[in-house]
């Protein structure tokens, strides 16, 4: 009877920690190398005068796994005054940083034709995209730690992964100090 007991409390006890940590950090899906707690750059961006929106080429994703994930969502991390206004993957080498978004066709690289809006997308084992992200400048201070990409491995195991760098949007980019917020 106690044997049984001590299973039955063991079996409860596994559950409750297999559904009670959120999304793993480490996974398969590798975004612009940031593995770190620092991210690895800081960019700055102009946000385009009417939109107020850039585009930043966030680096390539892989997925370093064995099968396919599947993006559930994509979310700013510790944004101040900035907004995410879409996120894609792109084939090749992405649009130009500091485009306004979308991008022009000048600017927009060429797998643009052929993005896959990144929540929803499936990564297959082994494969590379660009991942594009469109941002919108709320304030004179806009900024984000880094972009954060939630996904699902094809068992339902949950995961996120960080983009190694920063962002910025400010009207003058070049020969200014950028004033970072205290993360």
């Amino acid at each position: 009877m106690r044997a049984r007991g001590c299973a039955a409390l063991l079996a409860v006890l596994l559950a409750v920690a297999g559904c009670s940590g959120g999304p793993a950090r480490h996974g398969p899906l590798l975004a612009g190398g940031g593995v770190d707690a620092e991210p690895h750059a800081r960019d700055c961006l102009p946000p385009d005068g009417r939109t107020r929106t850039s585009t930043t080429n966030a680096g390539p994703v892989t997925n370093e796994g064995s099968g396919p994930v599947t993006v559930t969502g994509v979310s700013l991390v510790n944004p101040v005054e900035m907004g995410l206004v879409e996120a894609v993957f792109v084939p090749e080498e992405g649009p130009v940083n500091g485009a306004v978004y979308p991008p022009p066709p000048d600017e927009a690289g060429e797998g643009w034709p052929d993005r896959v809006v990144a929540p929803g997308a499936v990564l297959g084992p082994g494969e590379e995209w660009w991942f594009a992200v469109g941002l919108r400048s709320e304030g004179p201070a806009a900024a984000t730690e880094r972009i954060r990409i939630d996904y699902e491995d094809a068992d339902g195991r949950a995961y996120y992964a960080l983009t190694g760098t920063s962002v910025a949007m400010r009207e003058q980019c070049i020969g200014v100090e950028i004033d970072w917020p205290d993360w």
